[in-house]
């Protein structure tokens, strides 16, 4: 999935400008009849043809917004779950279904005016008609203003969301924050994500590939996790969605330089190995290179400190399953 393309969604008030705009420039810019024609006649196919084209215009905008945005109940575990996390799913829906309800309104209402236009005998209820179709469809659209200025602001959301391939073989780093995770998929990866000395730095997820023995792997860096299970923030979450419908191996990255204490980083990686029993984890020690003679094995920590190291177990884990 890829969520990247979402094209702006503009106000109800710009699309219907666009919408009037097009109309009064299709009906000025009708050809005149090659034969004689009543006047009345003339007005009325003008007419006929503003309102087909404010028709076209608004429903060719709203259904651009309905198709490029995903089916929700088509999507992919991963990402429903993480829409759900991030967003009020709900809410969405309603507003999809919203515009969905606007575009058949609008061409109910073109369809009865256009209608009662063809049957008009009078030139006043010919000027008349019109007009009121245009308040009938500005209504309309007034009632899907909250609906499009939602799924704008859902899809800023969206487009900060990453690209994976759920169908490529996926590696997670996981582990707290500001332990190295984004520094190993670096190293793996190739990649150059942000990196900075801070806390939750990786306020989503990174992904890389590692391409080995003819076979692409995708290496995701989830943000970072301080075993809250029960009051994850939507960050957090991001992390456990990968490990829960995507990734087929876990490293989890112990950091023996931060503040976090050894038995809590311990302890998240016991609830992993609970949680998630069918997932091979690789345990990883980042920055030994800064670390103090004798503190690993103080630690008694068994893990990885080379990344090659982390290739190789990456290649035989996948080999297993």
């Amino acid at each position: 999935m890829n969520f990247q393309d979402l094209q702006r969604v503009e106000t109800f008030q710009t699309y219907l400008d666009l919408a009037l705009r097009k109309g009064r420039e299709s009906r000025a810019g009708m050809k005149r009849p090659g034969r004689k024609v009543a006047p009345i006649d003339v007005i009325k196919n003008k007419e006929l043809l503003r309102l087909s084209t404010v028709n076209k215009t608004i429903s060719r905008a709203l259904n651009r917004i309905l198709t490029r945005f995903p089916t929700l109940d088509h999507l992919p575990p991963f990402y429903l779950s993480l829409l759900k996390a991030t967003l009020e799913y709900s809410q969405v829906k309603k507003s999809l279904g919203a515009l969905n309800w606007a575009v058949g309104k609008v061409n109910t209402f073109t369809t009865l005016y256009t209608v009662k236009l063809k049957k008009a005998r009078e030139l006043s209820l010919v000027h008349h008609l019109p007009k009121e179709y245009v308040g009938r469809i500005s209504s309309v659209m007034r009632q899907i203003a909250d609906p499009l200025i939602y799924l704008e602001e859902v899809r800023k959301v969206m487009k900060r969301y990453p690209a994976i391939k759920t169908e490529l073989p996926t590696v997670a780093i996981y582990g707290f924050p500001n332990v190295g995770k984004t520094t190993l998929l670096t190293k793996l990866t190739r990649s150059t994500p942000e990196i900075n000395s801070y806390a939750f730095t990786t306020r989503n997820i990174n992904v890389g590939n590692i391409r080995m023995e003819n076979r692409t792997i995708q290496v995701v860096d989830t943000p970072g996790i301080l075993d809250r299970e029960k009051k994850m923030n939507s960050i957090e979450m991001q992390a456990e969605l990968v490990l829960k419908h995507v990734a087929n191996v876990i490293v989890y990255v112990y950091d023996l330089t931060e503040p976090y204490p050894l038995k809590d980083q311990k302890k998240l990686y016991a609830r992993v190995r609970k949680q998630y029993p069918a997932l091979p984890i690789i345990p990883y020690l980042s920055k030994v290179d800064i670390l103090e003679a004798g503190k690993i094995a103080a630690s008694g920590l068994k893990c990885l400190t080379d990344y090659k190291m982390v290739e190789k177990e990456i290649l035989r884990r996948l080999r297993v399953r």
